[in-house]
């Protein structure tokens, strides 16, 4: 079982769309058994594979699309005479009943589902217990919510995760999205996987967080190995880039300078820039495209050739 963090201390670098778009490749074209685990208090990626938030964007697209038909078929009535044909059409009630609706299930918090902080703070003892099946083929998850950020500190210690994941079984590969920093979550993250995946836009400051992730990812290495007291710890880290434009002199450059400084640890495959999904919108469109298997796409390129890369059994 190959176990995978995608992190860097950089928010915005699309750590959430490549951890969840490689689970679902994995899983759903491939046909591998993949685990992602939500390691992020945002829990985006619980979102995404549990279909939380889909439903209420979906309910959004119709209701704007249905209230723009609405003046276009108008084009003299006021902002008052709009309002007023609005709430007497019923298809308008109806969606915009159904999206109020979601809009609080979705901003409530949910305590009723277990988590990965429930596990590692000791209140689920059972890794099976939080573990859930999503609506993609071979795809499960470990949610997360915001209640991590208080109970990070009742985790025993920086193995617990590592621990764990010991006695899994069942599973080809583990996916753990991350959070935009470096906490006791984190800290077990890095210590339970086998490779670190660093994403990096091409920006200044994407490769100044992924320089600061690199040298912190080095010294869990150095710290497993006075711990373990064997040189060969298993676990390694890459760095790949993403939203890349090769057309641009600029993207070019900034290439050439991660590799330059990074030197093979620099993946030779990019994440290109109409695929660096970063709106939600874009996710859902990115995952479609993996999840009805069109190859062809240049999203499944990407993701296909960054497998191979990873030299996983593919």
């Amino acid at each position: 079982m190959r176990i995978i963090a995608v992190t860097n201390q950089k928010g915005g670098c699309g750590k959430t769309t490549i951890s969840t778009a490689l689970a679902i490749y994995l899983s759903h074209v491939v046909g591998k058994k993949v685990l992602l685990i939500d390691s992020d208090q945002q829990a985006n990626s619980t979102e995404i594979l549990l279909e939380l938030e889909k439903n209420h964007y979906e309910l959004g697209s119709k209701l704007h699309s249905l209230e723009k038909s609405i003046v276009r078929a108008n084009p003299n009535a006021s902002p008052v005479a709009i309002k007023s044909i609005l709430e007497n059409n019923k298809q308008y009630s109806v969606l915009k009943e159904e999206y109020e609706k979601s809009f609080r299930e979705l901003s409530k918090d949910d305590e009723s589902r277990y988590g990965i902080q429930h596990l590692l703070s000791g209140r689920v003892k059972d890794i099976s217990d939080v573990i859930y099946e999503t609506n993609y083929d071979n795809l499960s998850i470990i949610p997360t919510d915001v209640s991590l950020i208080n109970l990070q500190k009742d985790f025993a210690n920086n193995f617990l995760l590592k621990m764990h994941l010991n006695k899994l079984t069942g599973f080809d590969y583990v996916i753990i999205d991350t959070p935009p920093t470096i906490n006791e979550m984190v800290i077990n993250v890095l210590n339970a996987s086998n490779l670190v995946l660093i994403p990096v836009m091409p920006d200044a400051y994407s490769i100044k967080g992924c320089r600061q992730t690199k040298n912190y990812v080095e010294q869990t290495i150095e710290a497993q190995k006075a711990i373990l007291r064997e040189n060969n710890v298993d676990i390694d880290y890459r760095i790949v880039l993403n939203g890349v434009d090769e057309r641009l002199i600029v993207h070019q450059f900034i290439i050439s300078e991660v590799k330059k400084e990074f030197g093979d640890k620099s993946m030779n495959t990019h994440i290109r820039r109409q695929n660096a999904a970063v709106s939600r919108t874009n996710t859902y469109q990115t995952h479609f495209m993996l999840e009805t298997g069109y190859k062809r796409q240049e999203i499944a390129y990407d993701f296909e050739a960054l497998i191979n890369e990873m030299e996983m059994e593919v």
